[in-house]
């Protein structure tokens, strides 16, 4: 589905990074090259014509007020280039760079909100996410920076070499020849780098999962009570020797390609322009003494500018690899289209039917759901029921257009559920899923699924939370439908246990306004007192809406208006309650089994 491209289109993807950075922060790309051009500038005055002015100057007397006024004017600029400098990178860089992120985390999290829930449940997925999300942030600010200062290079180069072609052309020669040789090593380094991070993406993916679980509160209890610390060490272990590993094959051919570009560069080119330099200022005397060094100088600058161009063009090579892990993930386009122009679905009518429905997850050859046929009325109420695995929650995500069908249809109104706005169809439901999640933000916030802008939300949130009998609760919390959920950012914040959890996801149904309510082991972590009320309440709140319950906990069967029985992907028993329990099938036996276990219990604790 998302398999890596071997070939990739680097002039394409060097503009998708420019347009990203254009549309966040335009004013940066112009401040960052004019900073670095005005920084190459000031190099250049003060390590080659300042020096070369100065010397000259003593050697052939220059009057002492020229010498002022260039030293004065150098200093005003130095000054005045400071101030710039410090402003941009203190001030106008710091807040641009948080604009950048922002937007491009904006994108990002957009992007991964459509994406498919397949996407979610596919490793390839995970690791493309990684590697856009983890690196592409920082690698498009590198990609700004190394364009920067490629242009900012080229520029120095035609000032120095302007300098030098005018007192000696041939000392270019020294700066020019190990280019070839250079770029071949930096090439072939910069690509065994990007395999080397690329090679150890998993490893450091299995390495990261290991320190988060370690460090949540949601596995605490686990790696005290059991062994699984053992496990998760072992996994961590073997992820630092894949890293290992990974060093041995890389490291000796990165040092050794490292080695020699620093040879070149730092001994080599010096070593052979000085003696030549040296033997036209001391031998044939045919520089001054003030151009001599200033040569010495422009031949170490120019070589350092065209290594650094030949660089920044080899990094920027190895930043469109990135750019492209970006690309593909913003670019990615949903199976499940969102049909922005479709039909809206009407909220005072939902007949739903499924027609000849069949579904097999991707990646998979066994069918989870198989021929199915069900018709959901208006305002009923349907609980479905089985084993695990039997199909049931997959059935409810197919009806809220999670996953696409394989085969067969849902209708609603009597019009498959693709011809409807995707988010317009969604608005529909009102779902607590039996793996239910909190998050970090206030109570209120947590039941509305944003920030509430007026009072009646705020009531709203009140009465929601009472109907989900989380009112007790919420009366021991000093600043109730405020408080903060967990302490992972407040101190003053507040953990739920596992019921409370599950009472404040009901009450996110209660404050929805839907029409068809959709609860996927609503009570799991309810008492059978606590589950009794939720129901009778929920029932009452619910008597013009439907209701779709997915329960092991039978009782609910037992309110309900029908019943569906799912086994291995299919439906085998319908009906009422009593229908059910008068055919004597797998329902009436699961009723009983459980009926019977629920009596047993309680005379355990009488007797006790």
């Amino acid at each position: 589905m998302l398999k890596q491209q071997l070939k990739t289109k680097p002039f394409q993807n060097y503009a998708f990074f420019i347009k990203l950075l254009w549309e966040a922060s335009p004013g940066r790309i112009i401040w960052c090259i004019g900073v670095n051009l005005l920084h190459h500038l000031y190099m250049f005055l003060s390590q080659i014509i300042f020096i070369q002015f100065l010397l000259n100057s003593i050697q052939v007397k220059r009057p002492f007020h020229e010498v002022l006024f260039f030293i004065l004017a150098m200093g005003a600029f130095a000054i005045l280039f400071r101030m710039i400098e410090d402003w941009y990178t203190d001030c106008y860089g710091e807040k641009t760079n948080h604009i950048i992120h922002t937007k491009i985390n904006e994108k990002m999290f957009e992007k991964a909100a459509k994406m498919d829930l397949e996407c979610y449940e596919n490793s390839e997925f995970y690791d493309l996410y990684i590697k856009a999300s983890t690196e592409s942030k920082d690698k498009i600010m590198s990609f700004l920076f190394t364009m920067a200062e490629a242009i900012s290079c080229i520029f120095s180069v035609i000032l120095t070499s302007s300098v030098m072609f005018s007192l000696d052309p041939i000392v270019i020669v020294f700066s020019f020849i190990p280019l070839i040789v250079s770029y071949t090593v930096e090439k072939k380094y910069t690509k065994t780098r990007y395999q080397f991070t690329m090679d150890n993406i998993p490893y450091k993916r299995k390495e990261d999962y290991v320190k988060r679980t370690v460090y949540l509160n949601d596995y605490a209890k686990e790696y005290r009570l059991y062994s699984i610390f053992n496990v998760m060490i072992e996994d961590f272990l073997e992820s630092v020797k894949g890293i290992q590993e990974n060093v041995k094959k890389y490291g000796v051919k990165m040092a050794l390609l490292s080695f020699c570009n620093s040879f070149l560069k730092r001994v080599l080119i010096p070593l052979l322009s000085m003696i030549y330099i040296a033997f036209h200022m001391l031998v044939s005397k045919t520089l001054l003494i003030g151009d001599g060094l200033a040569l010495i100088n422009a031949v170490r600058r120019l070589t350092w500018m065209l290594f650094n161009i030949t660089d920044s063009f080899i990094k920027v090579q190895e930043l469109q690899l990135y750019a492209e892990n970006l690309k593909r993930f913003l670019e990615y386009k949903p199976k499940l289209n969102p049909n922005e122009e479709g039909l809206l679905a009407d909220s005072k009518k939902n007949e739903l039917e499924i027609k000849n429905l069949s579904f097999t997850y991707p990646g998979q050859t066994k069918p989870v759901l198989k021929n199915i046929n069900l018709k959901v009325h208006l305002g009923e109420k349907i609980t479905l029921v089985g084993r695990n695995g039997a199909g049931k929650t997959t059935l409810i995500k197919l009806l809220m257009r999670l996953y696409d069908t394989t085969e067969g249809e849902i209708s609603l109104n009597g019009k498959n559920i693709k011809e409807y706005q995707l988010d317009s169809y969604r608005e529909l439901f009102g779902t607590i899923f039996q793996d239910c999640k909190v998050f970090s933000v206030s109570i209120a916030e947590n039941i509305l699924m944003k920030t509430p802008k007026n009072k009646n939300e705020e009531t709203s949130v009140k009465k929601a939370l009472d109907l989900a009998g989380f009112s007790d609760k919420l009366s021991t919390l000093d600043q109730g439908i405020h408080t903060v959920l967990t302490r992972e950012f407040e101190e003053n914040g507040t953990n739920l246990s596992g019921g409370e959890n599950q009472k404040l996801a009901i009450a996110r149904i209660f404050a929805k306004k839907c029409s068809i309510m959709v609860l996927d082991e609503p009570s799991s972590a309810l008492d059978p007192i606590s589950e009794y009320n939720m129901y009778e309440a929920m029932l009452k709140a619910s008597e013009d809406k439907t209701v779709i319950f997915i329960s092991h906990r039978l009782s609910s069967a037992v309110m309900a208006d029908r019943v569906v029985l799912i086994d291995n992907g299919e439906i085998i028993e319908e009906g009422t309650h009593s229908e059910l329990m008068k055919k004597s099938g797998i329902y009436a036996q699961m009723f009983l089994k459980q009926s019977e276990n629920y009596a047993d219990s309680a005379k355990e604790e009488v007797i006790g």
